[in-house]
């Protein structure tokens, strides 16, 4: 299956056929065979700042043709923070993607910790994002094109930022 090639691909323009929301996406530098530093920056929903990570990465390939890859943000004092970009959360995360037949099962996990209160359209905005990269990775895999969207505000959400605005 493709699918992993795919969702380890360091390439931006790769990235922007299943990753609506993924506006840069750099490699810093590979310091062994197994592992990276990398850039990544995405859009977030009005009135948001961008999300801007640099991650450490590592990947394991196994005997069976399973793959493991894992990050966590790091500090990297190369690697200024840029202008309108928020504050740099820290996250932890995971795939494992295993050949199944002509297909291939993917499991993400991830652990988040904004440095704060977030509002809950962030966090739905967050959920859906990677929802909606999944399903678009798994397509451009098999071949047909993705359906890219970027996540917006329901109205409800547009009314929560507001008065949460409001109330400062």
């Amino acid at each position: 299956s493709a699918l992993p090639e795919l969702i380890f691909d360091t390439n931006v323009e790769v990235r922007k056929k299943f990753a609506a929301d993924c506006v840069a996406l750099e490699v810093i530098d590979e310091p062994t065979m197994m592992s990276a530093l990398i850039r990544t920056q995405y859009w977030a929903p009005p009135p948001a700042a961008q999300r801007d990570f640099v991650f450490l990465v590592g990947k394991r390939e196994h005997d069976d043709g399973s793959y493991e890859v894992w990050g966590c943000s790091v500090h990297h004092d190369d690697v200024p923070e840029k202008g309108g970009m928020v504050v740099r959360g820290t996250t932890l995360w995971g795939w494992h993607c295993k050949p199944v037949g002509d297909d291939t099962q993917a499991t993400y996990v991830n652990c988040l910790d904004t440095r704060g209160w977030t509002p809950t359209f962030v966090m739905s905005w967050l959920k859906t994002l990677a929802a909606n990269e999944i399903s678009a990775a798994r397509a451009v895999a098999m071949g047909k094109e993705a359906k890219l969207t970027r996540t917006g505000l329901s109205e409800s959400e547009q009314k929560e930022l507001e008065s949460s605005s409001s109330n400062k």
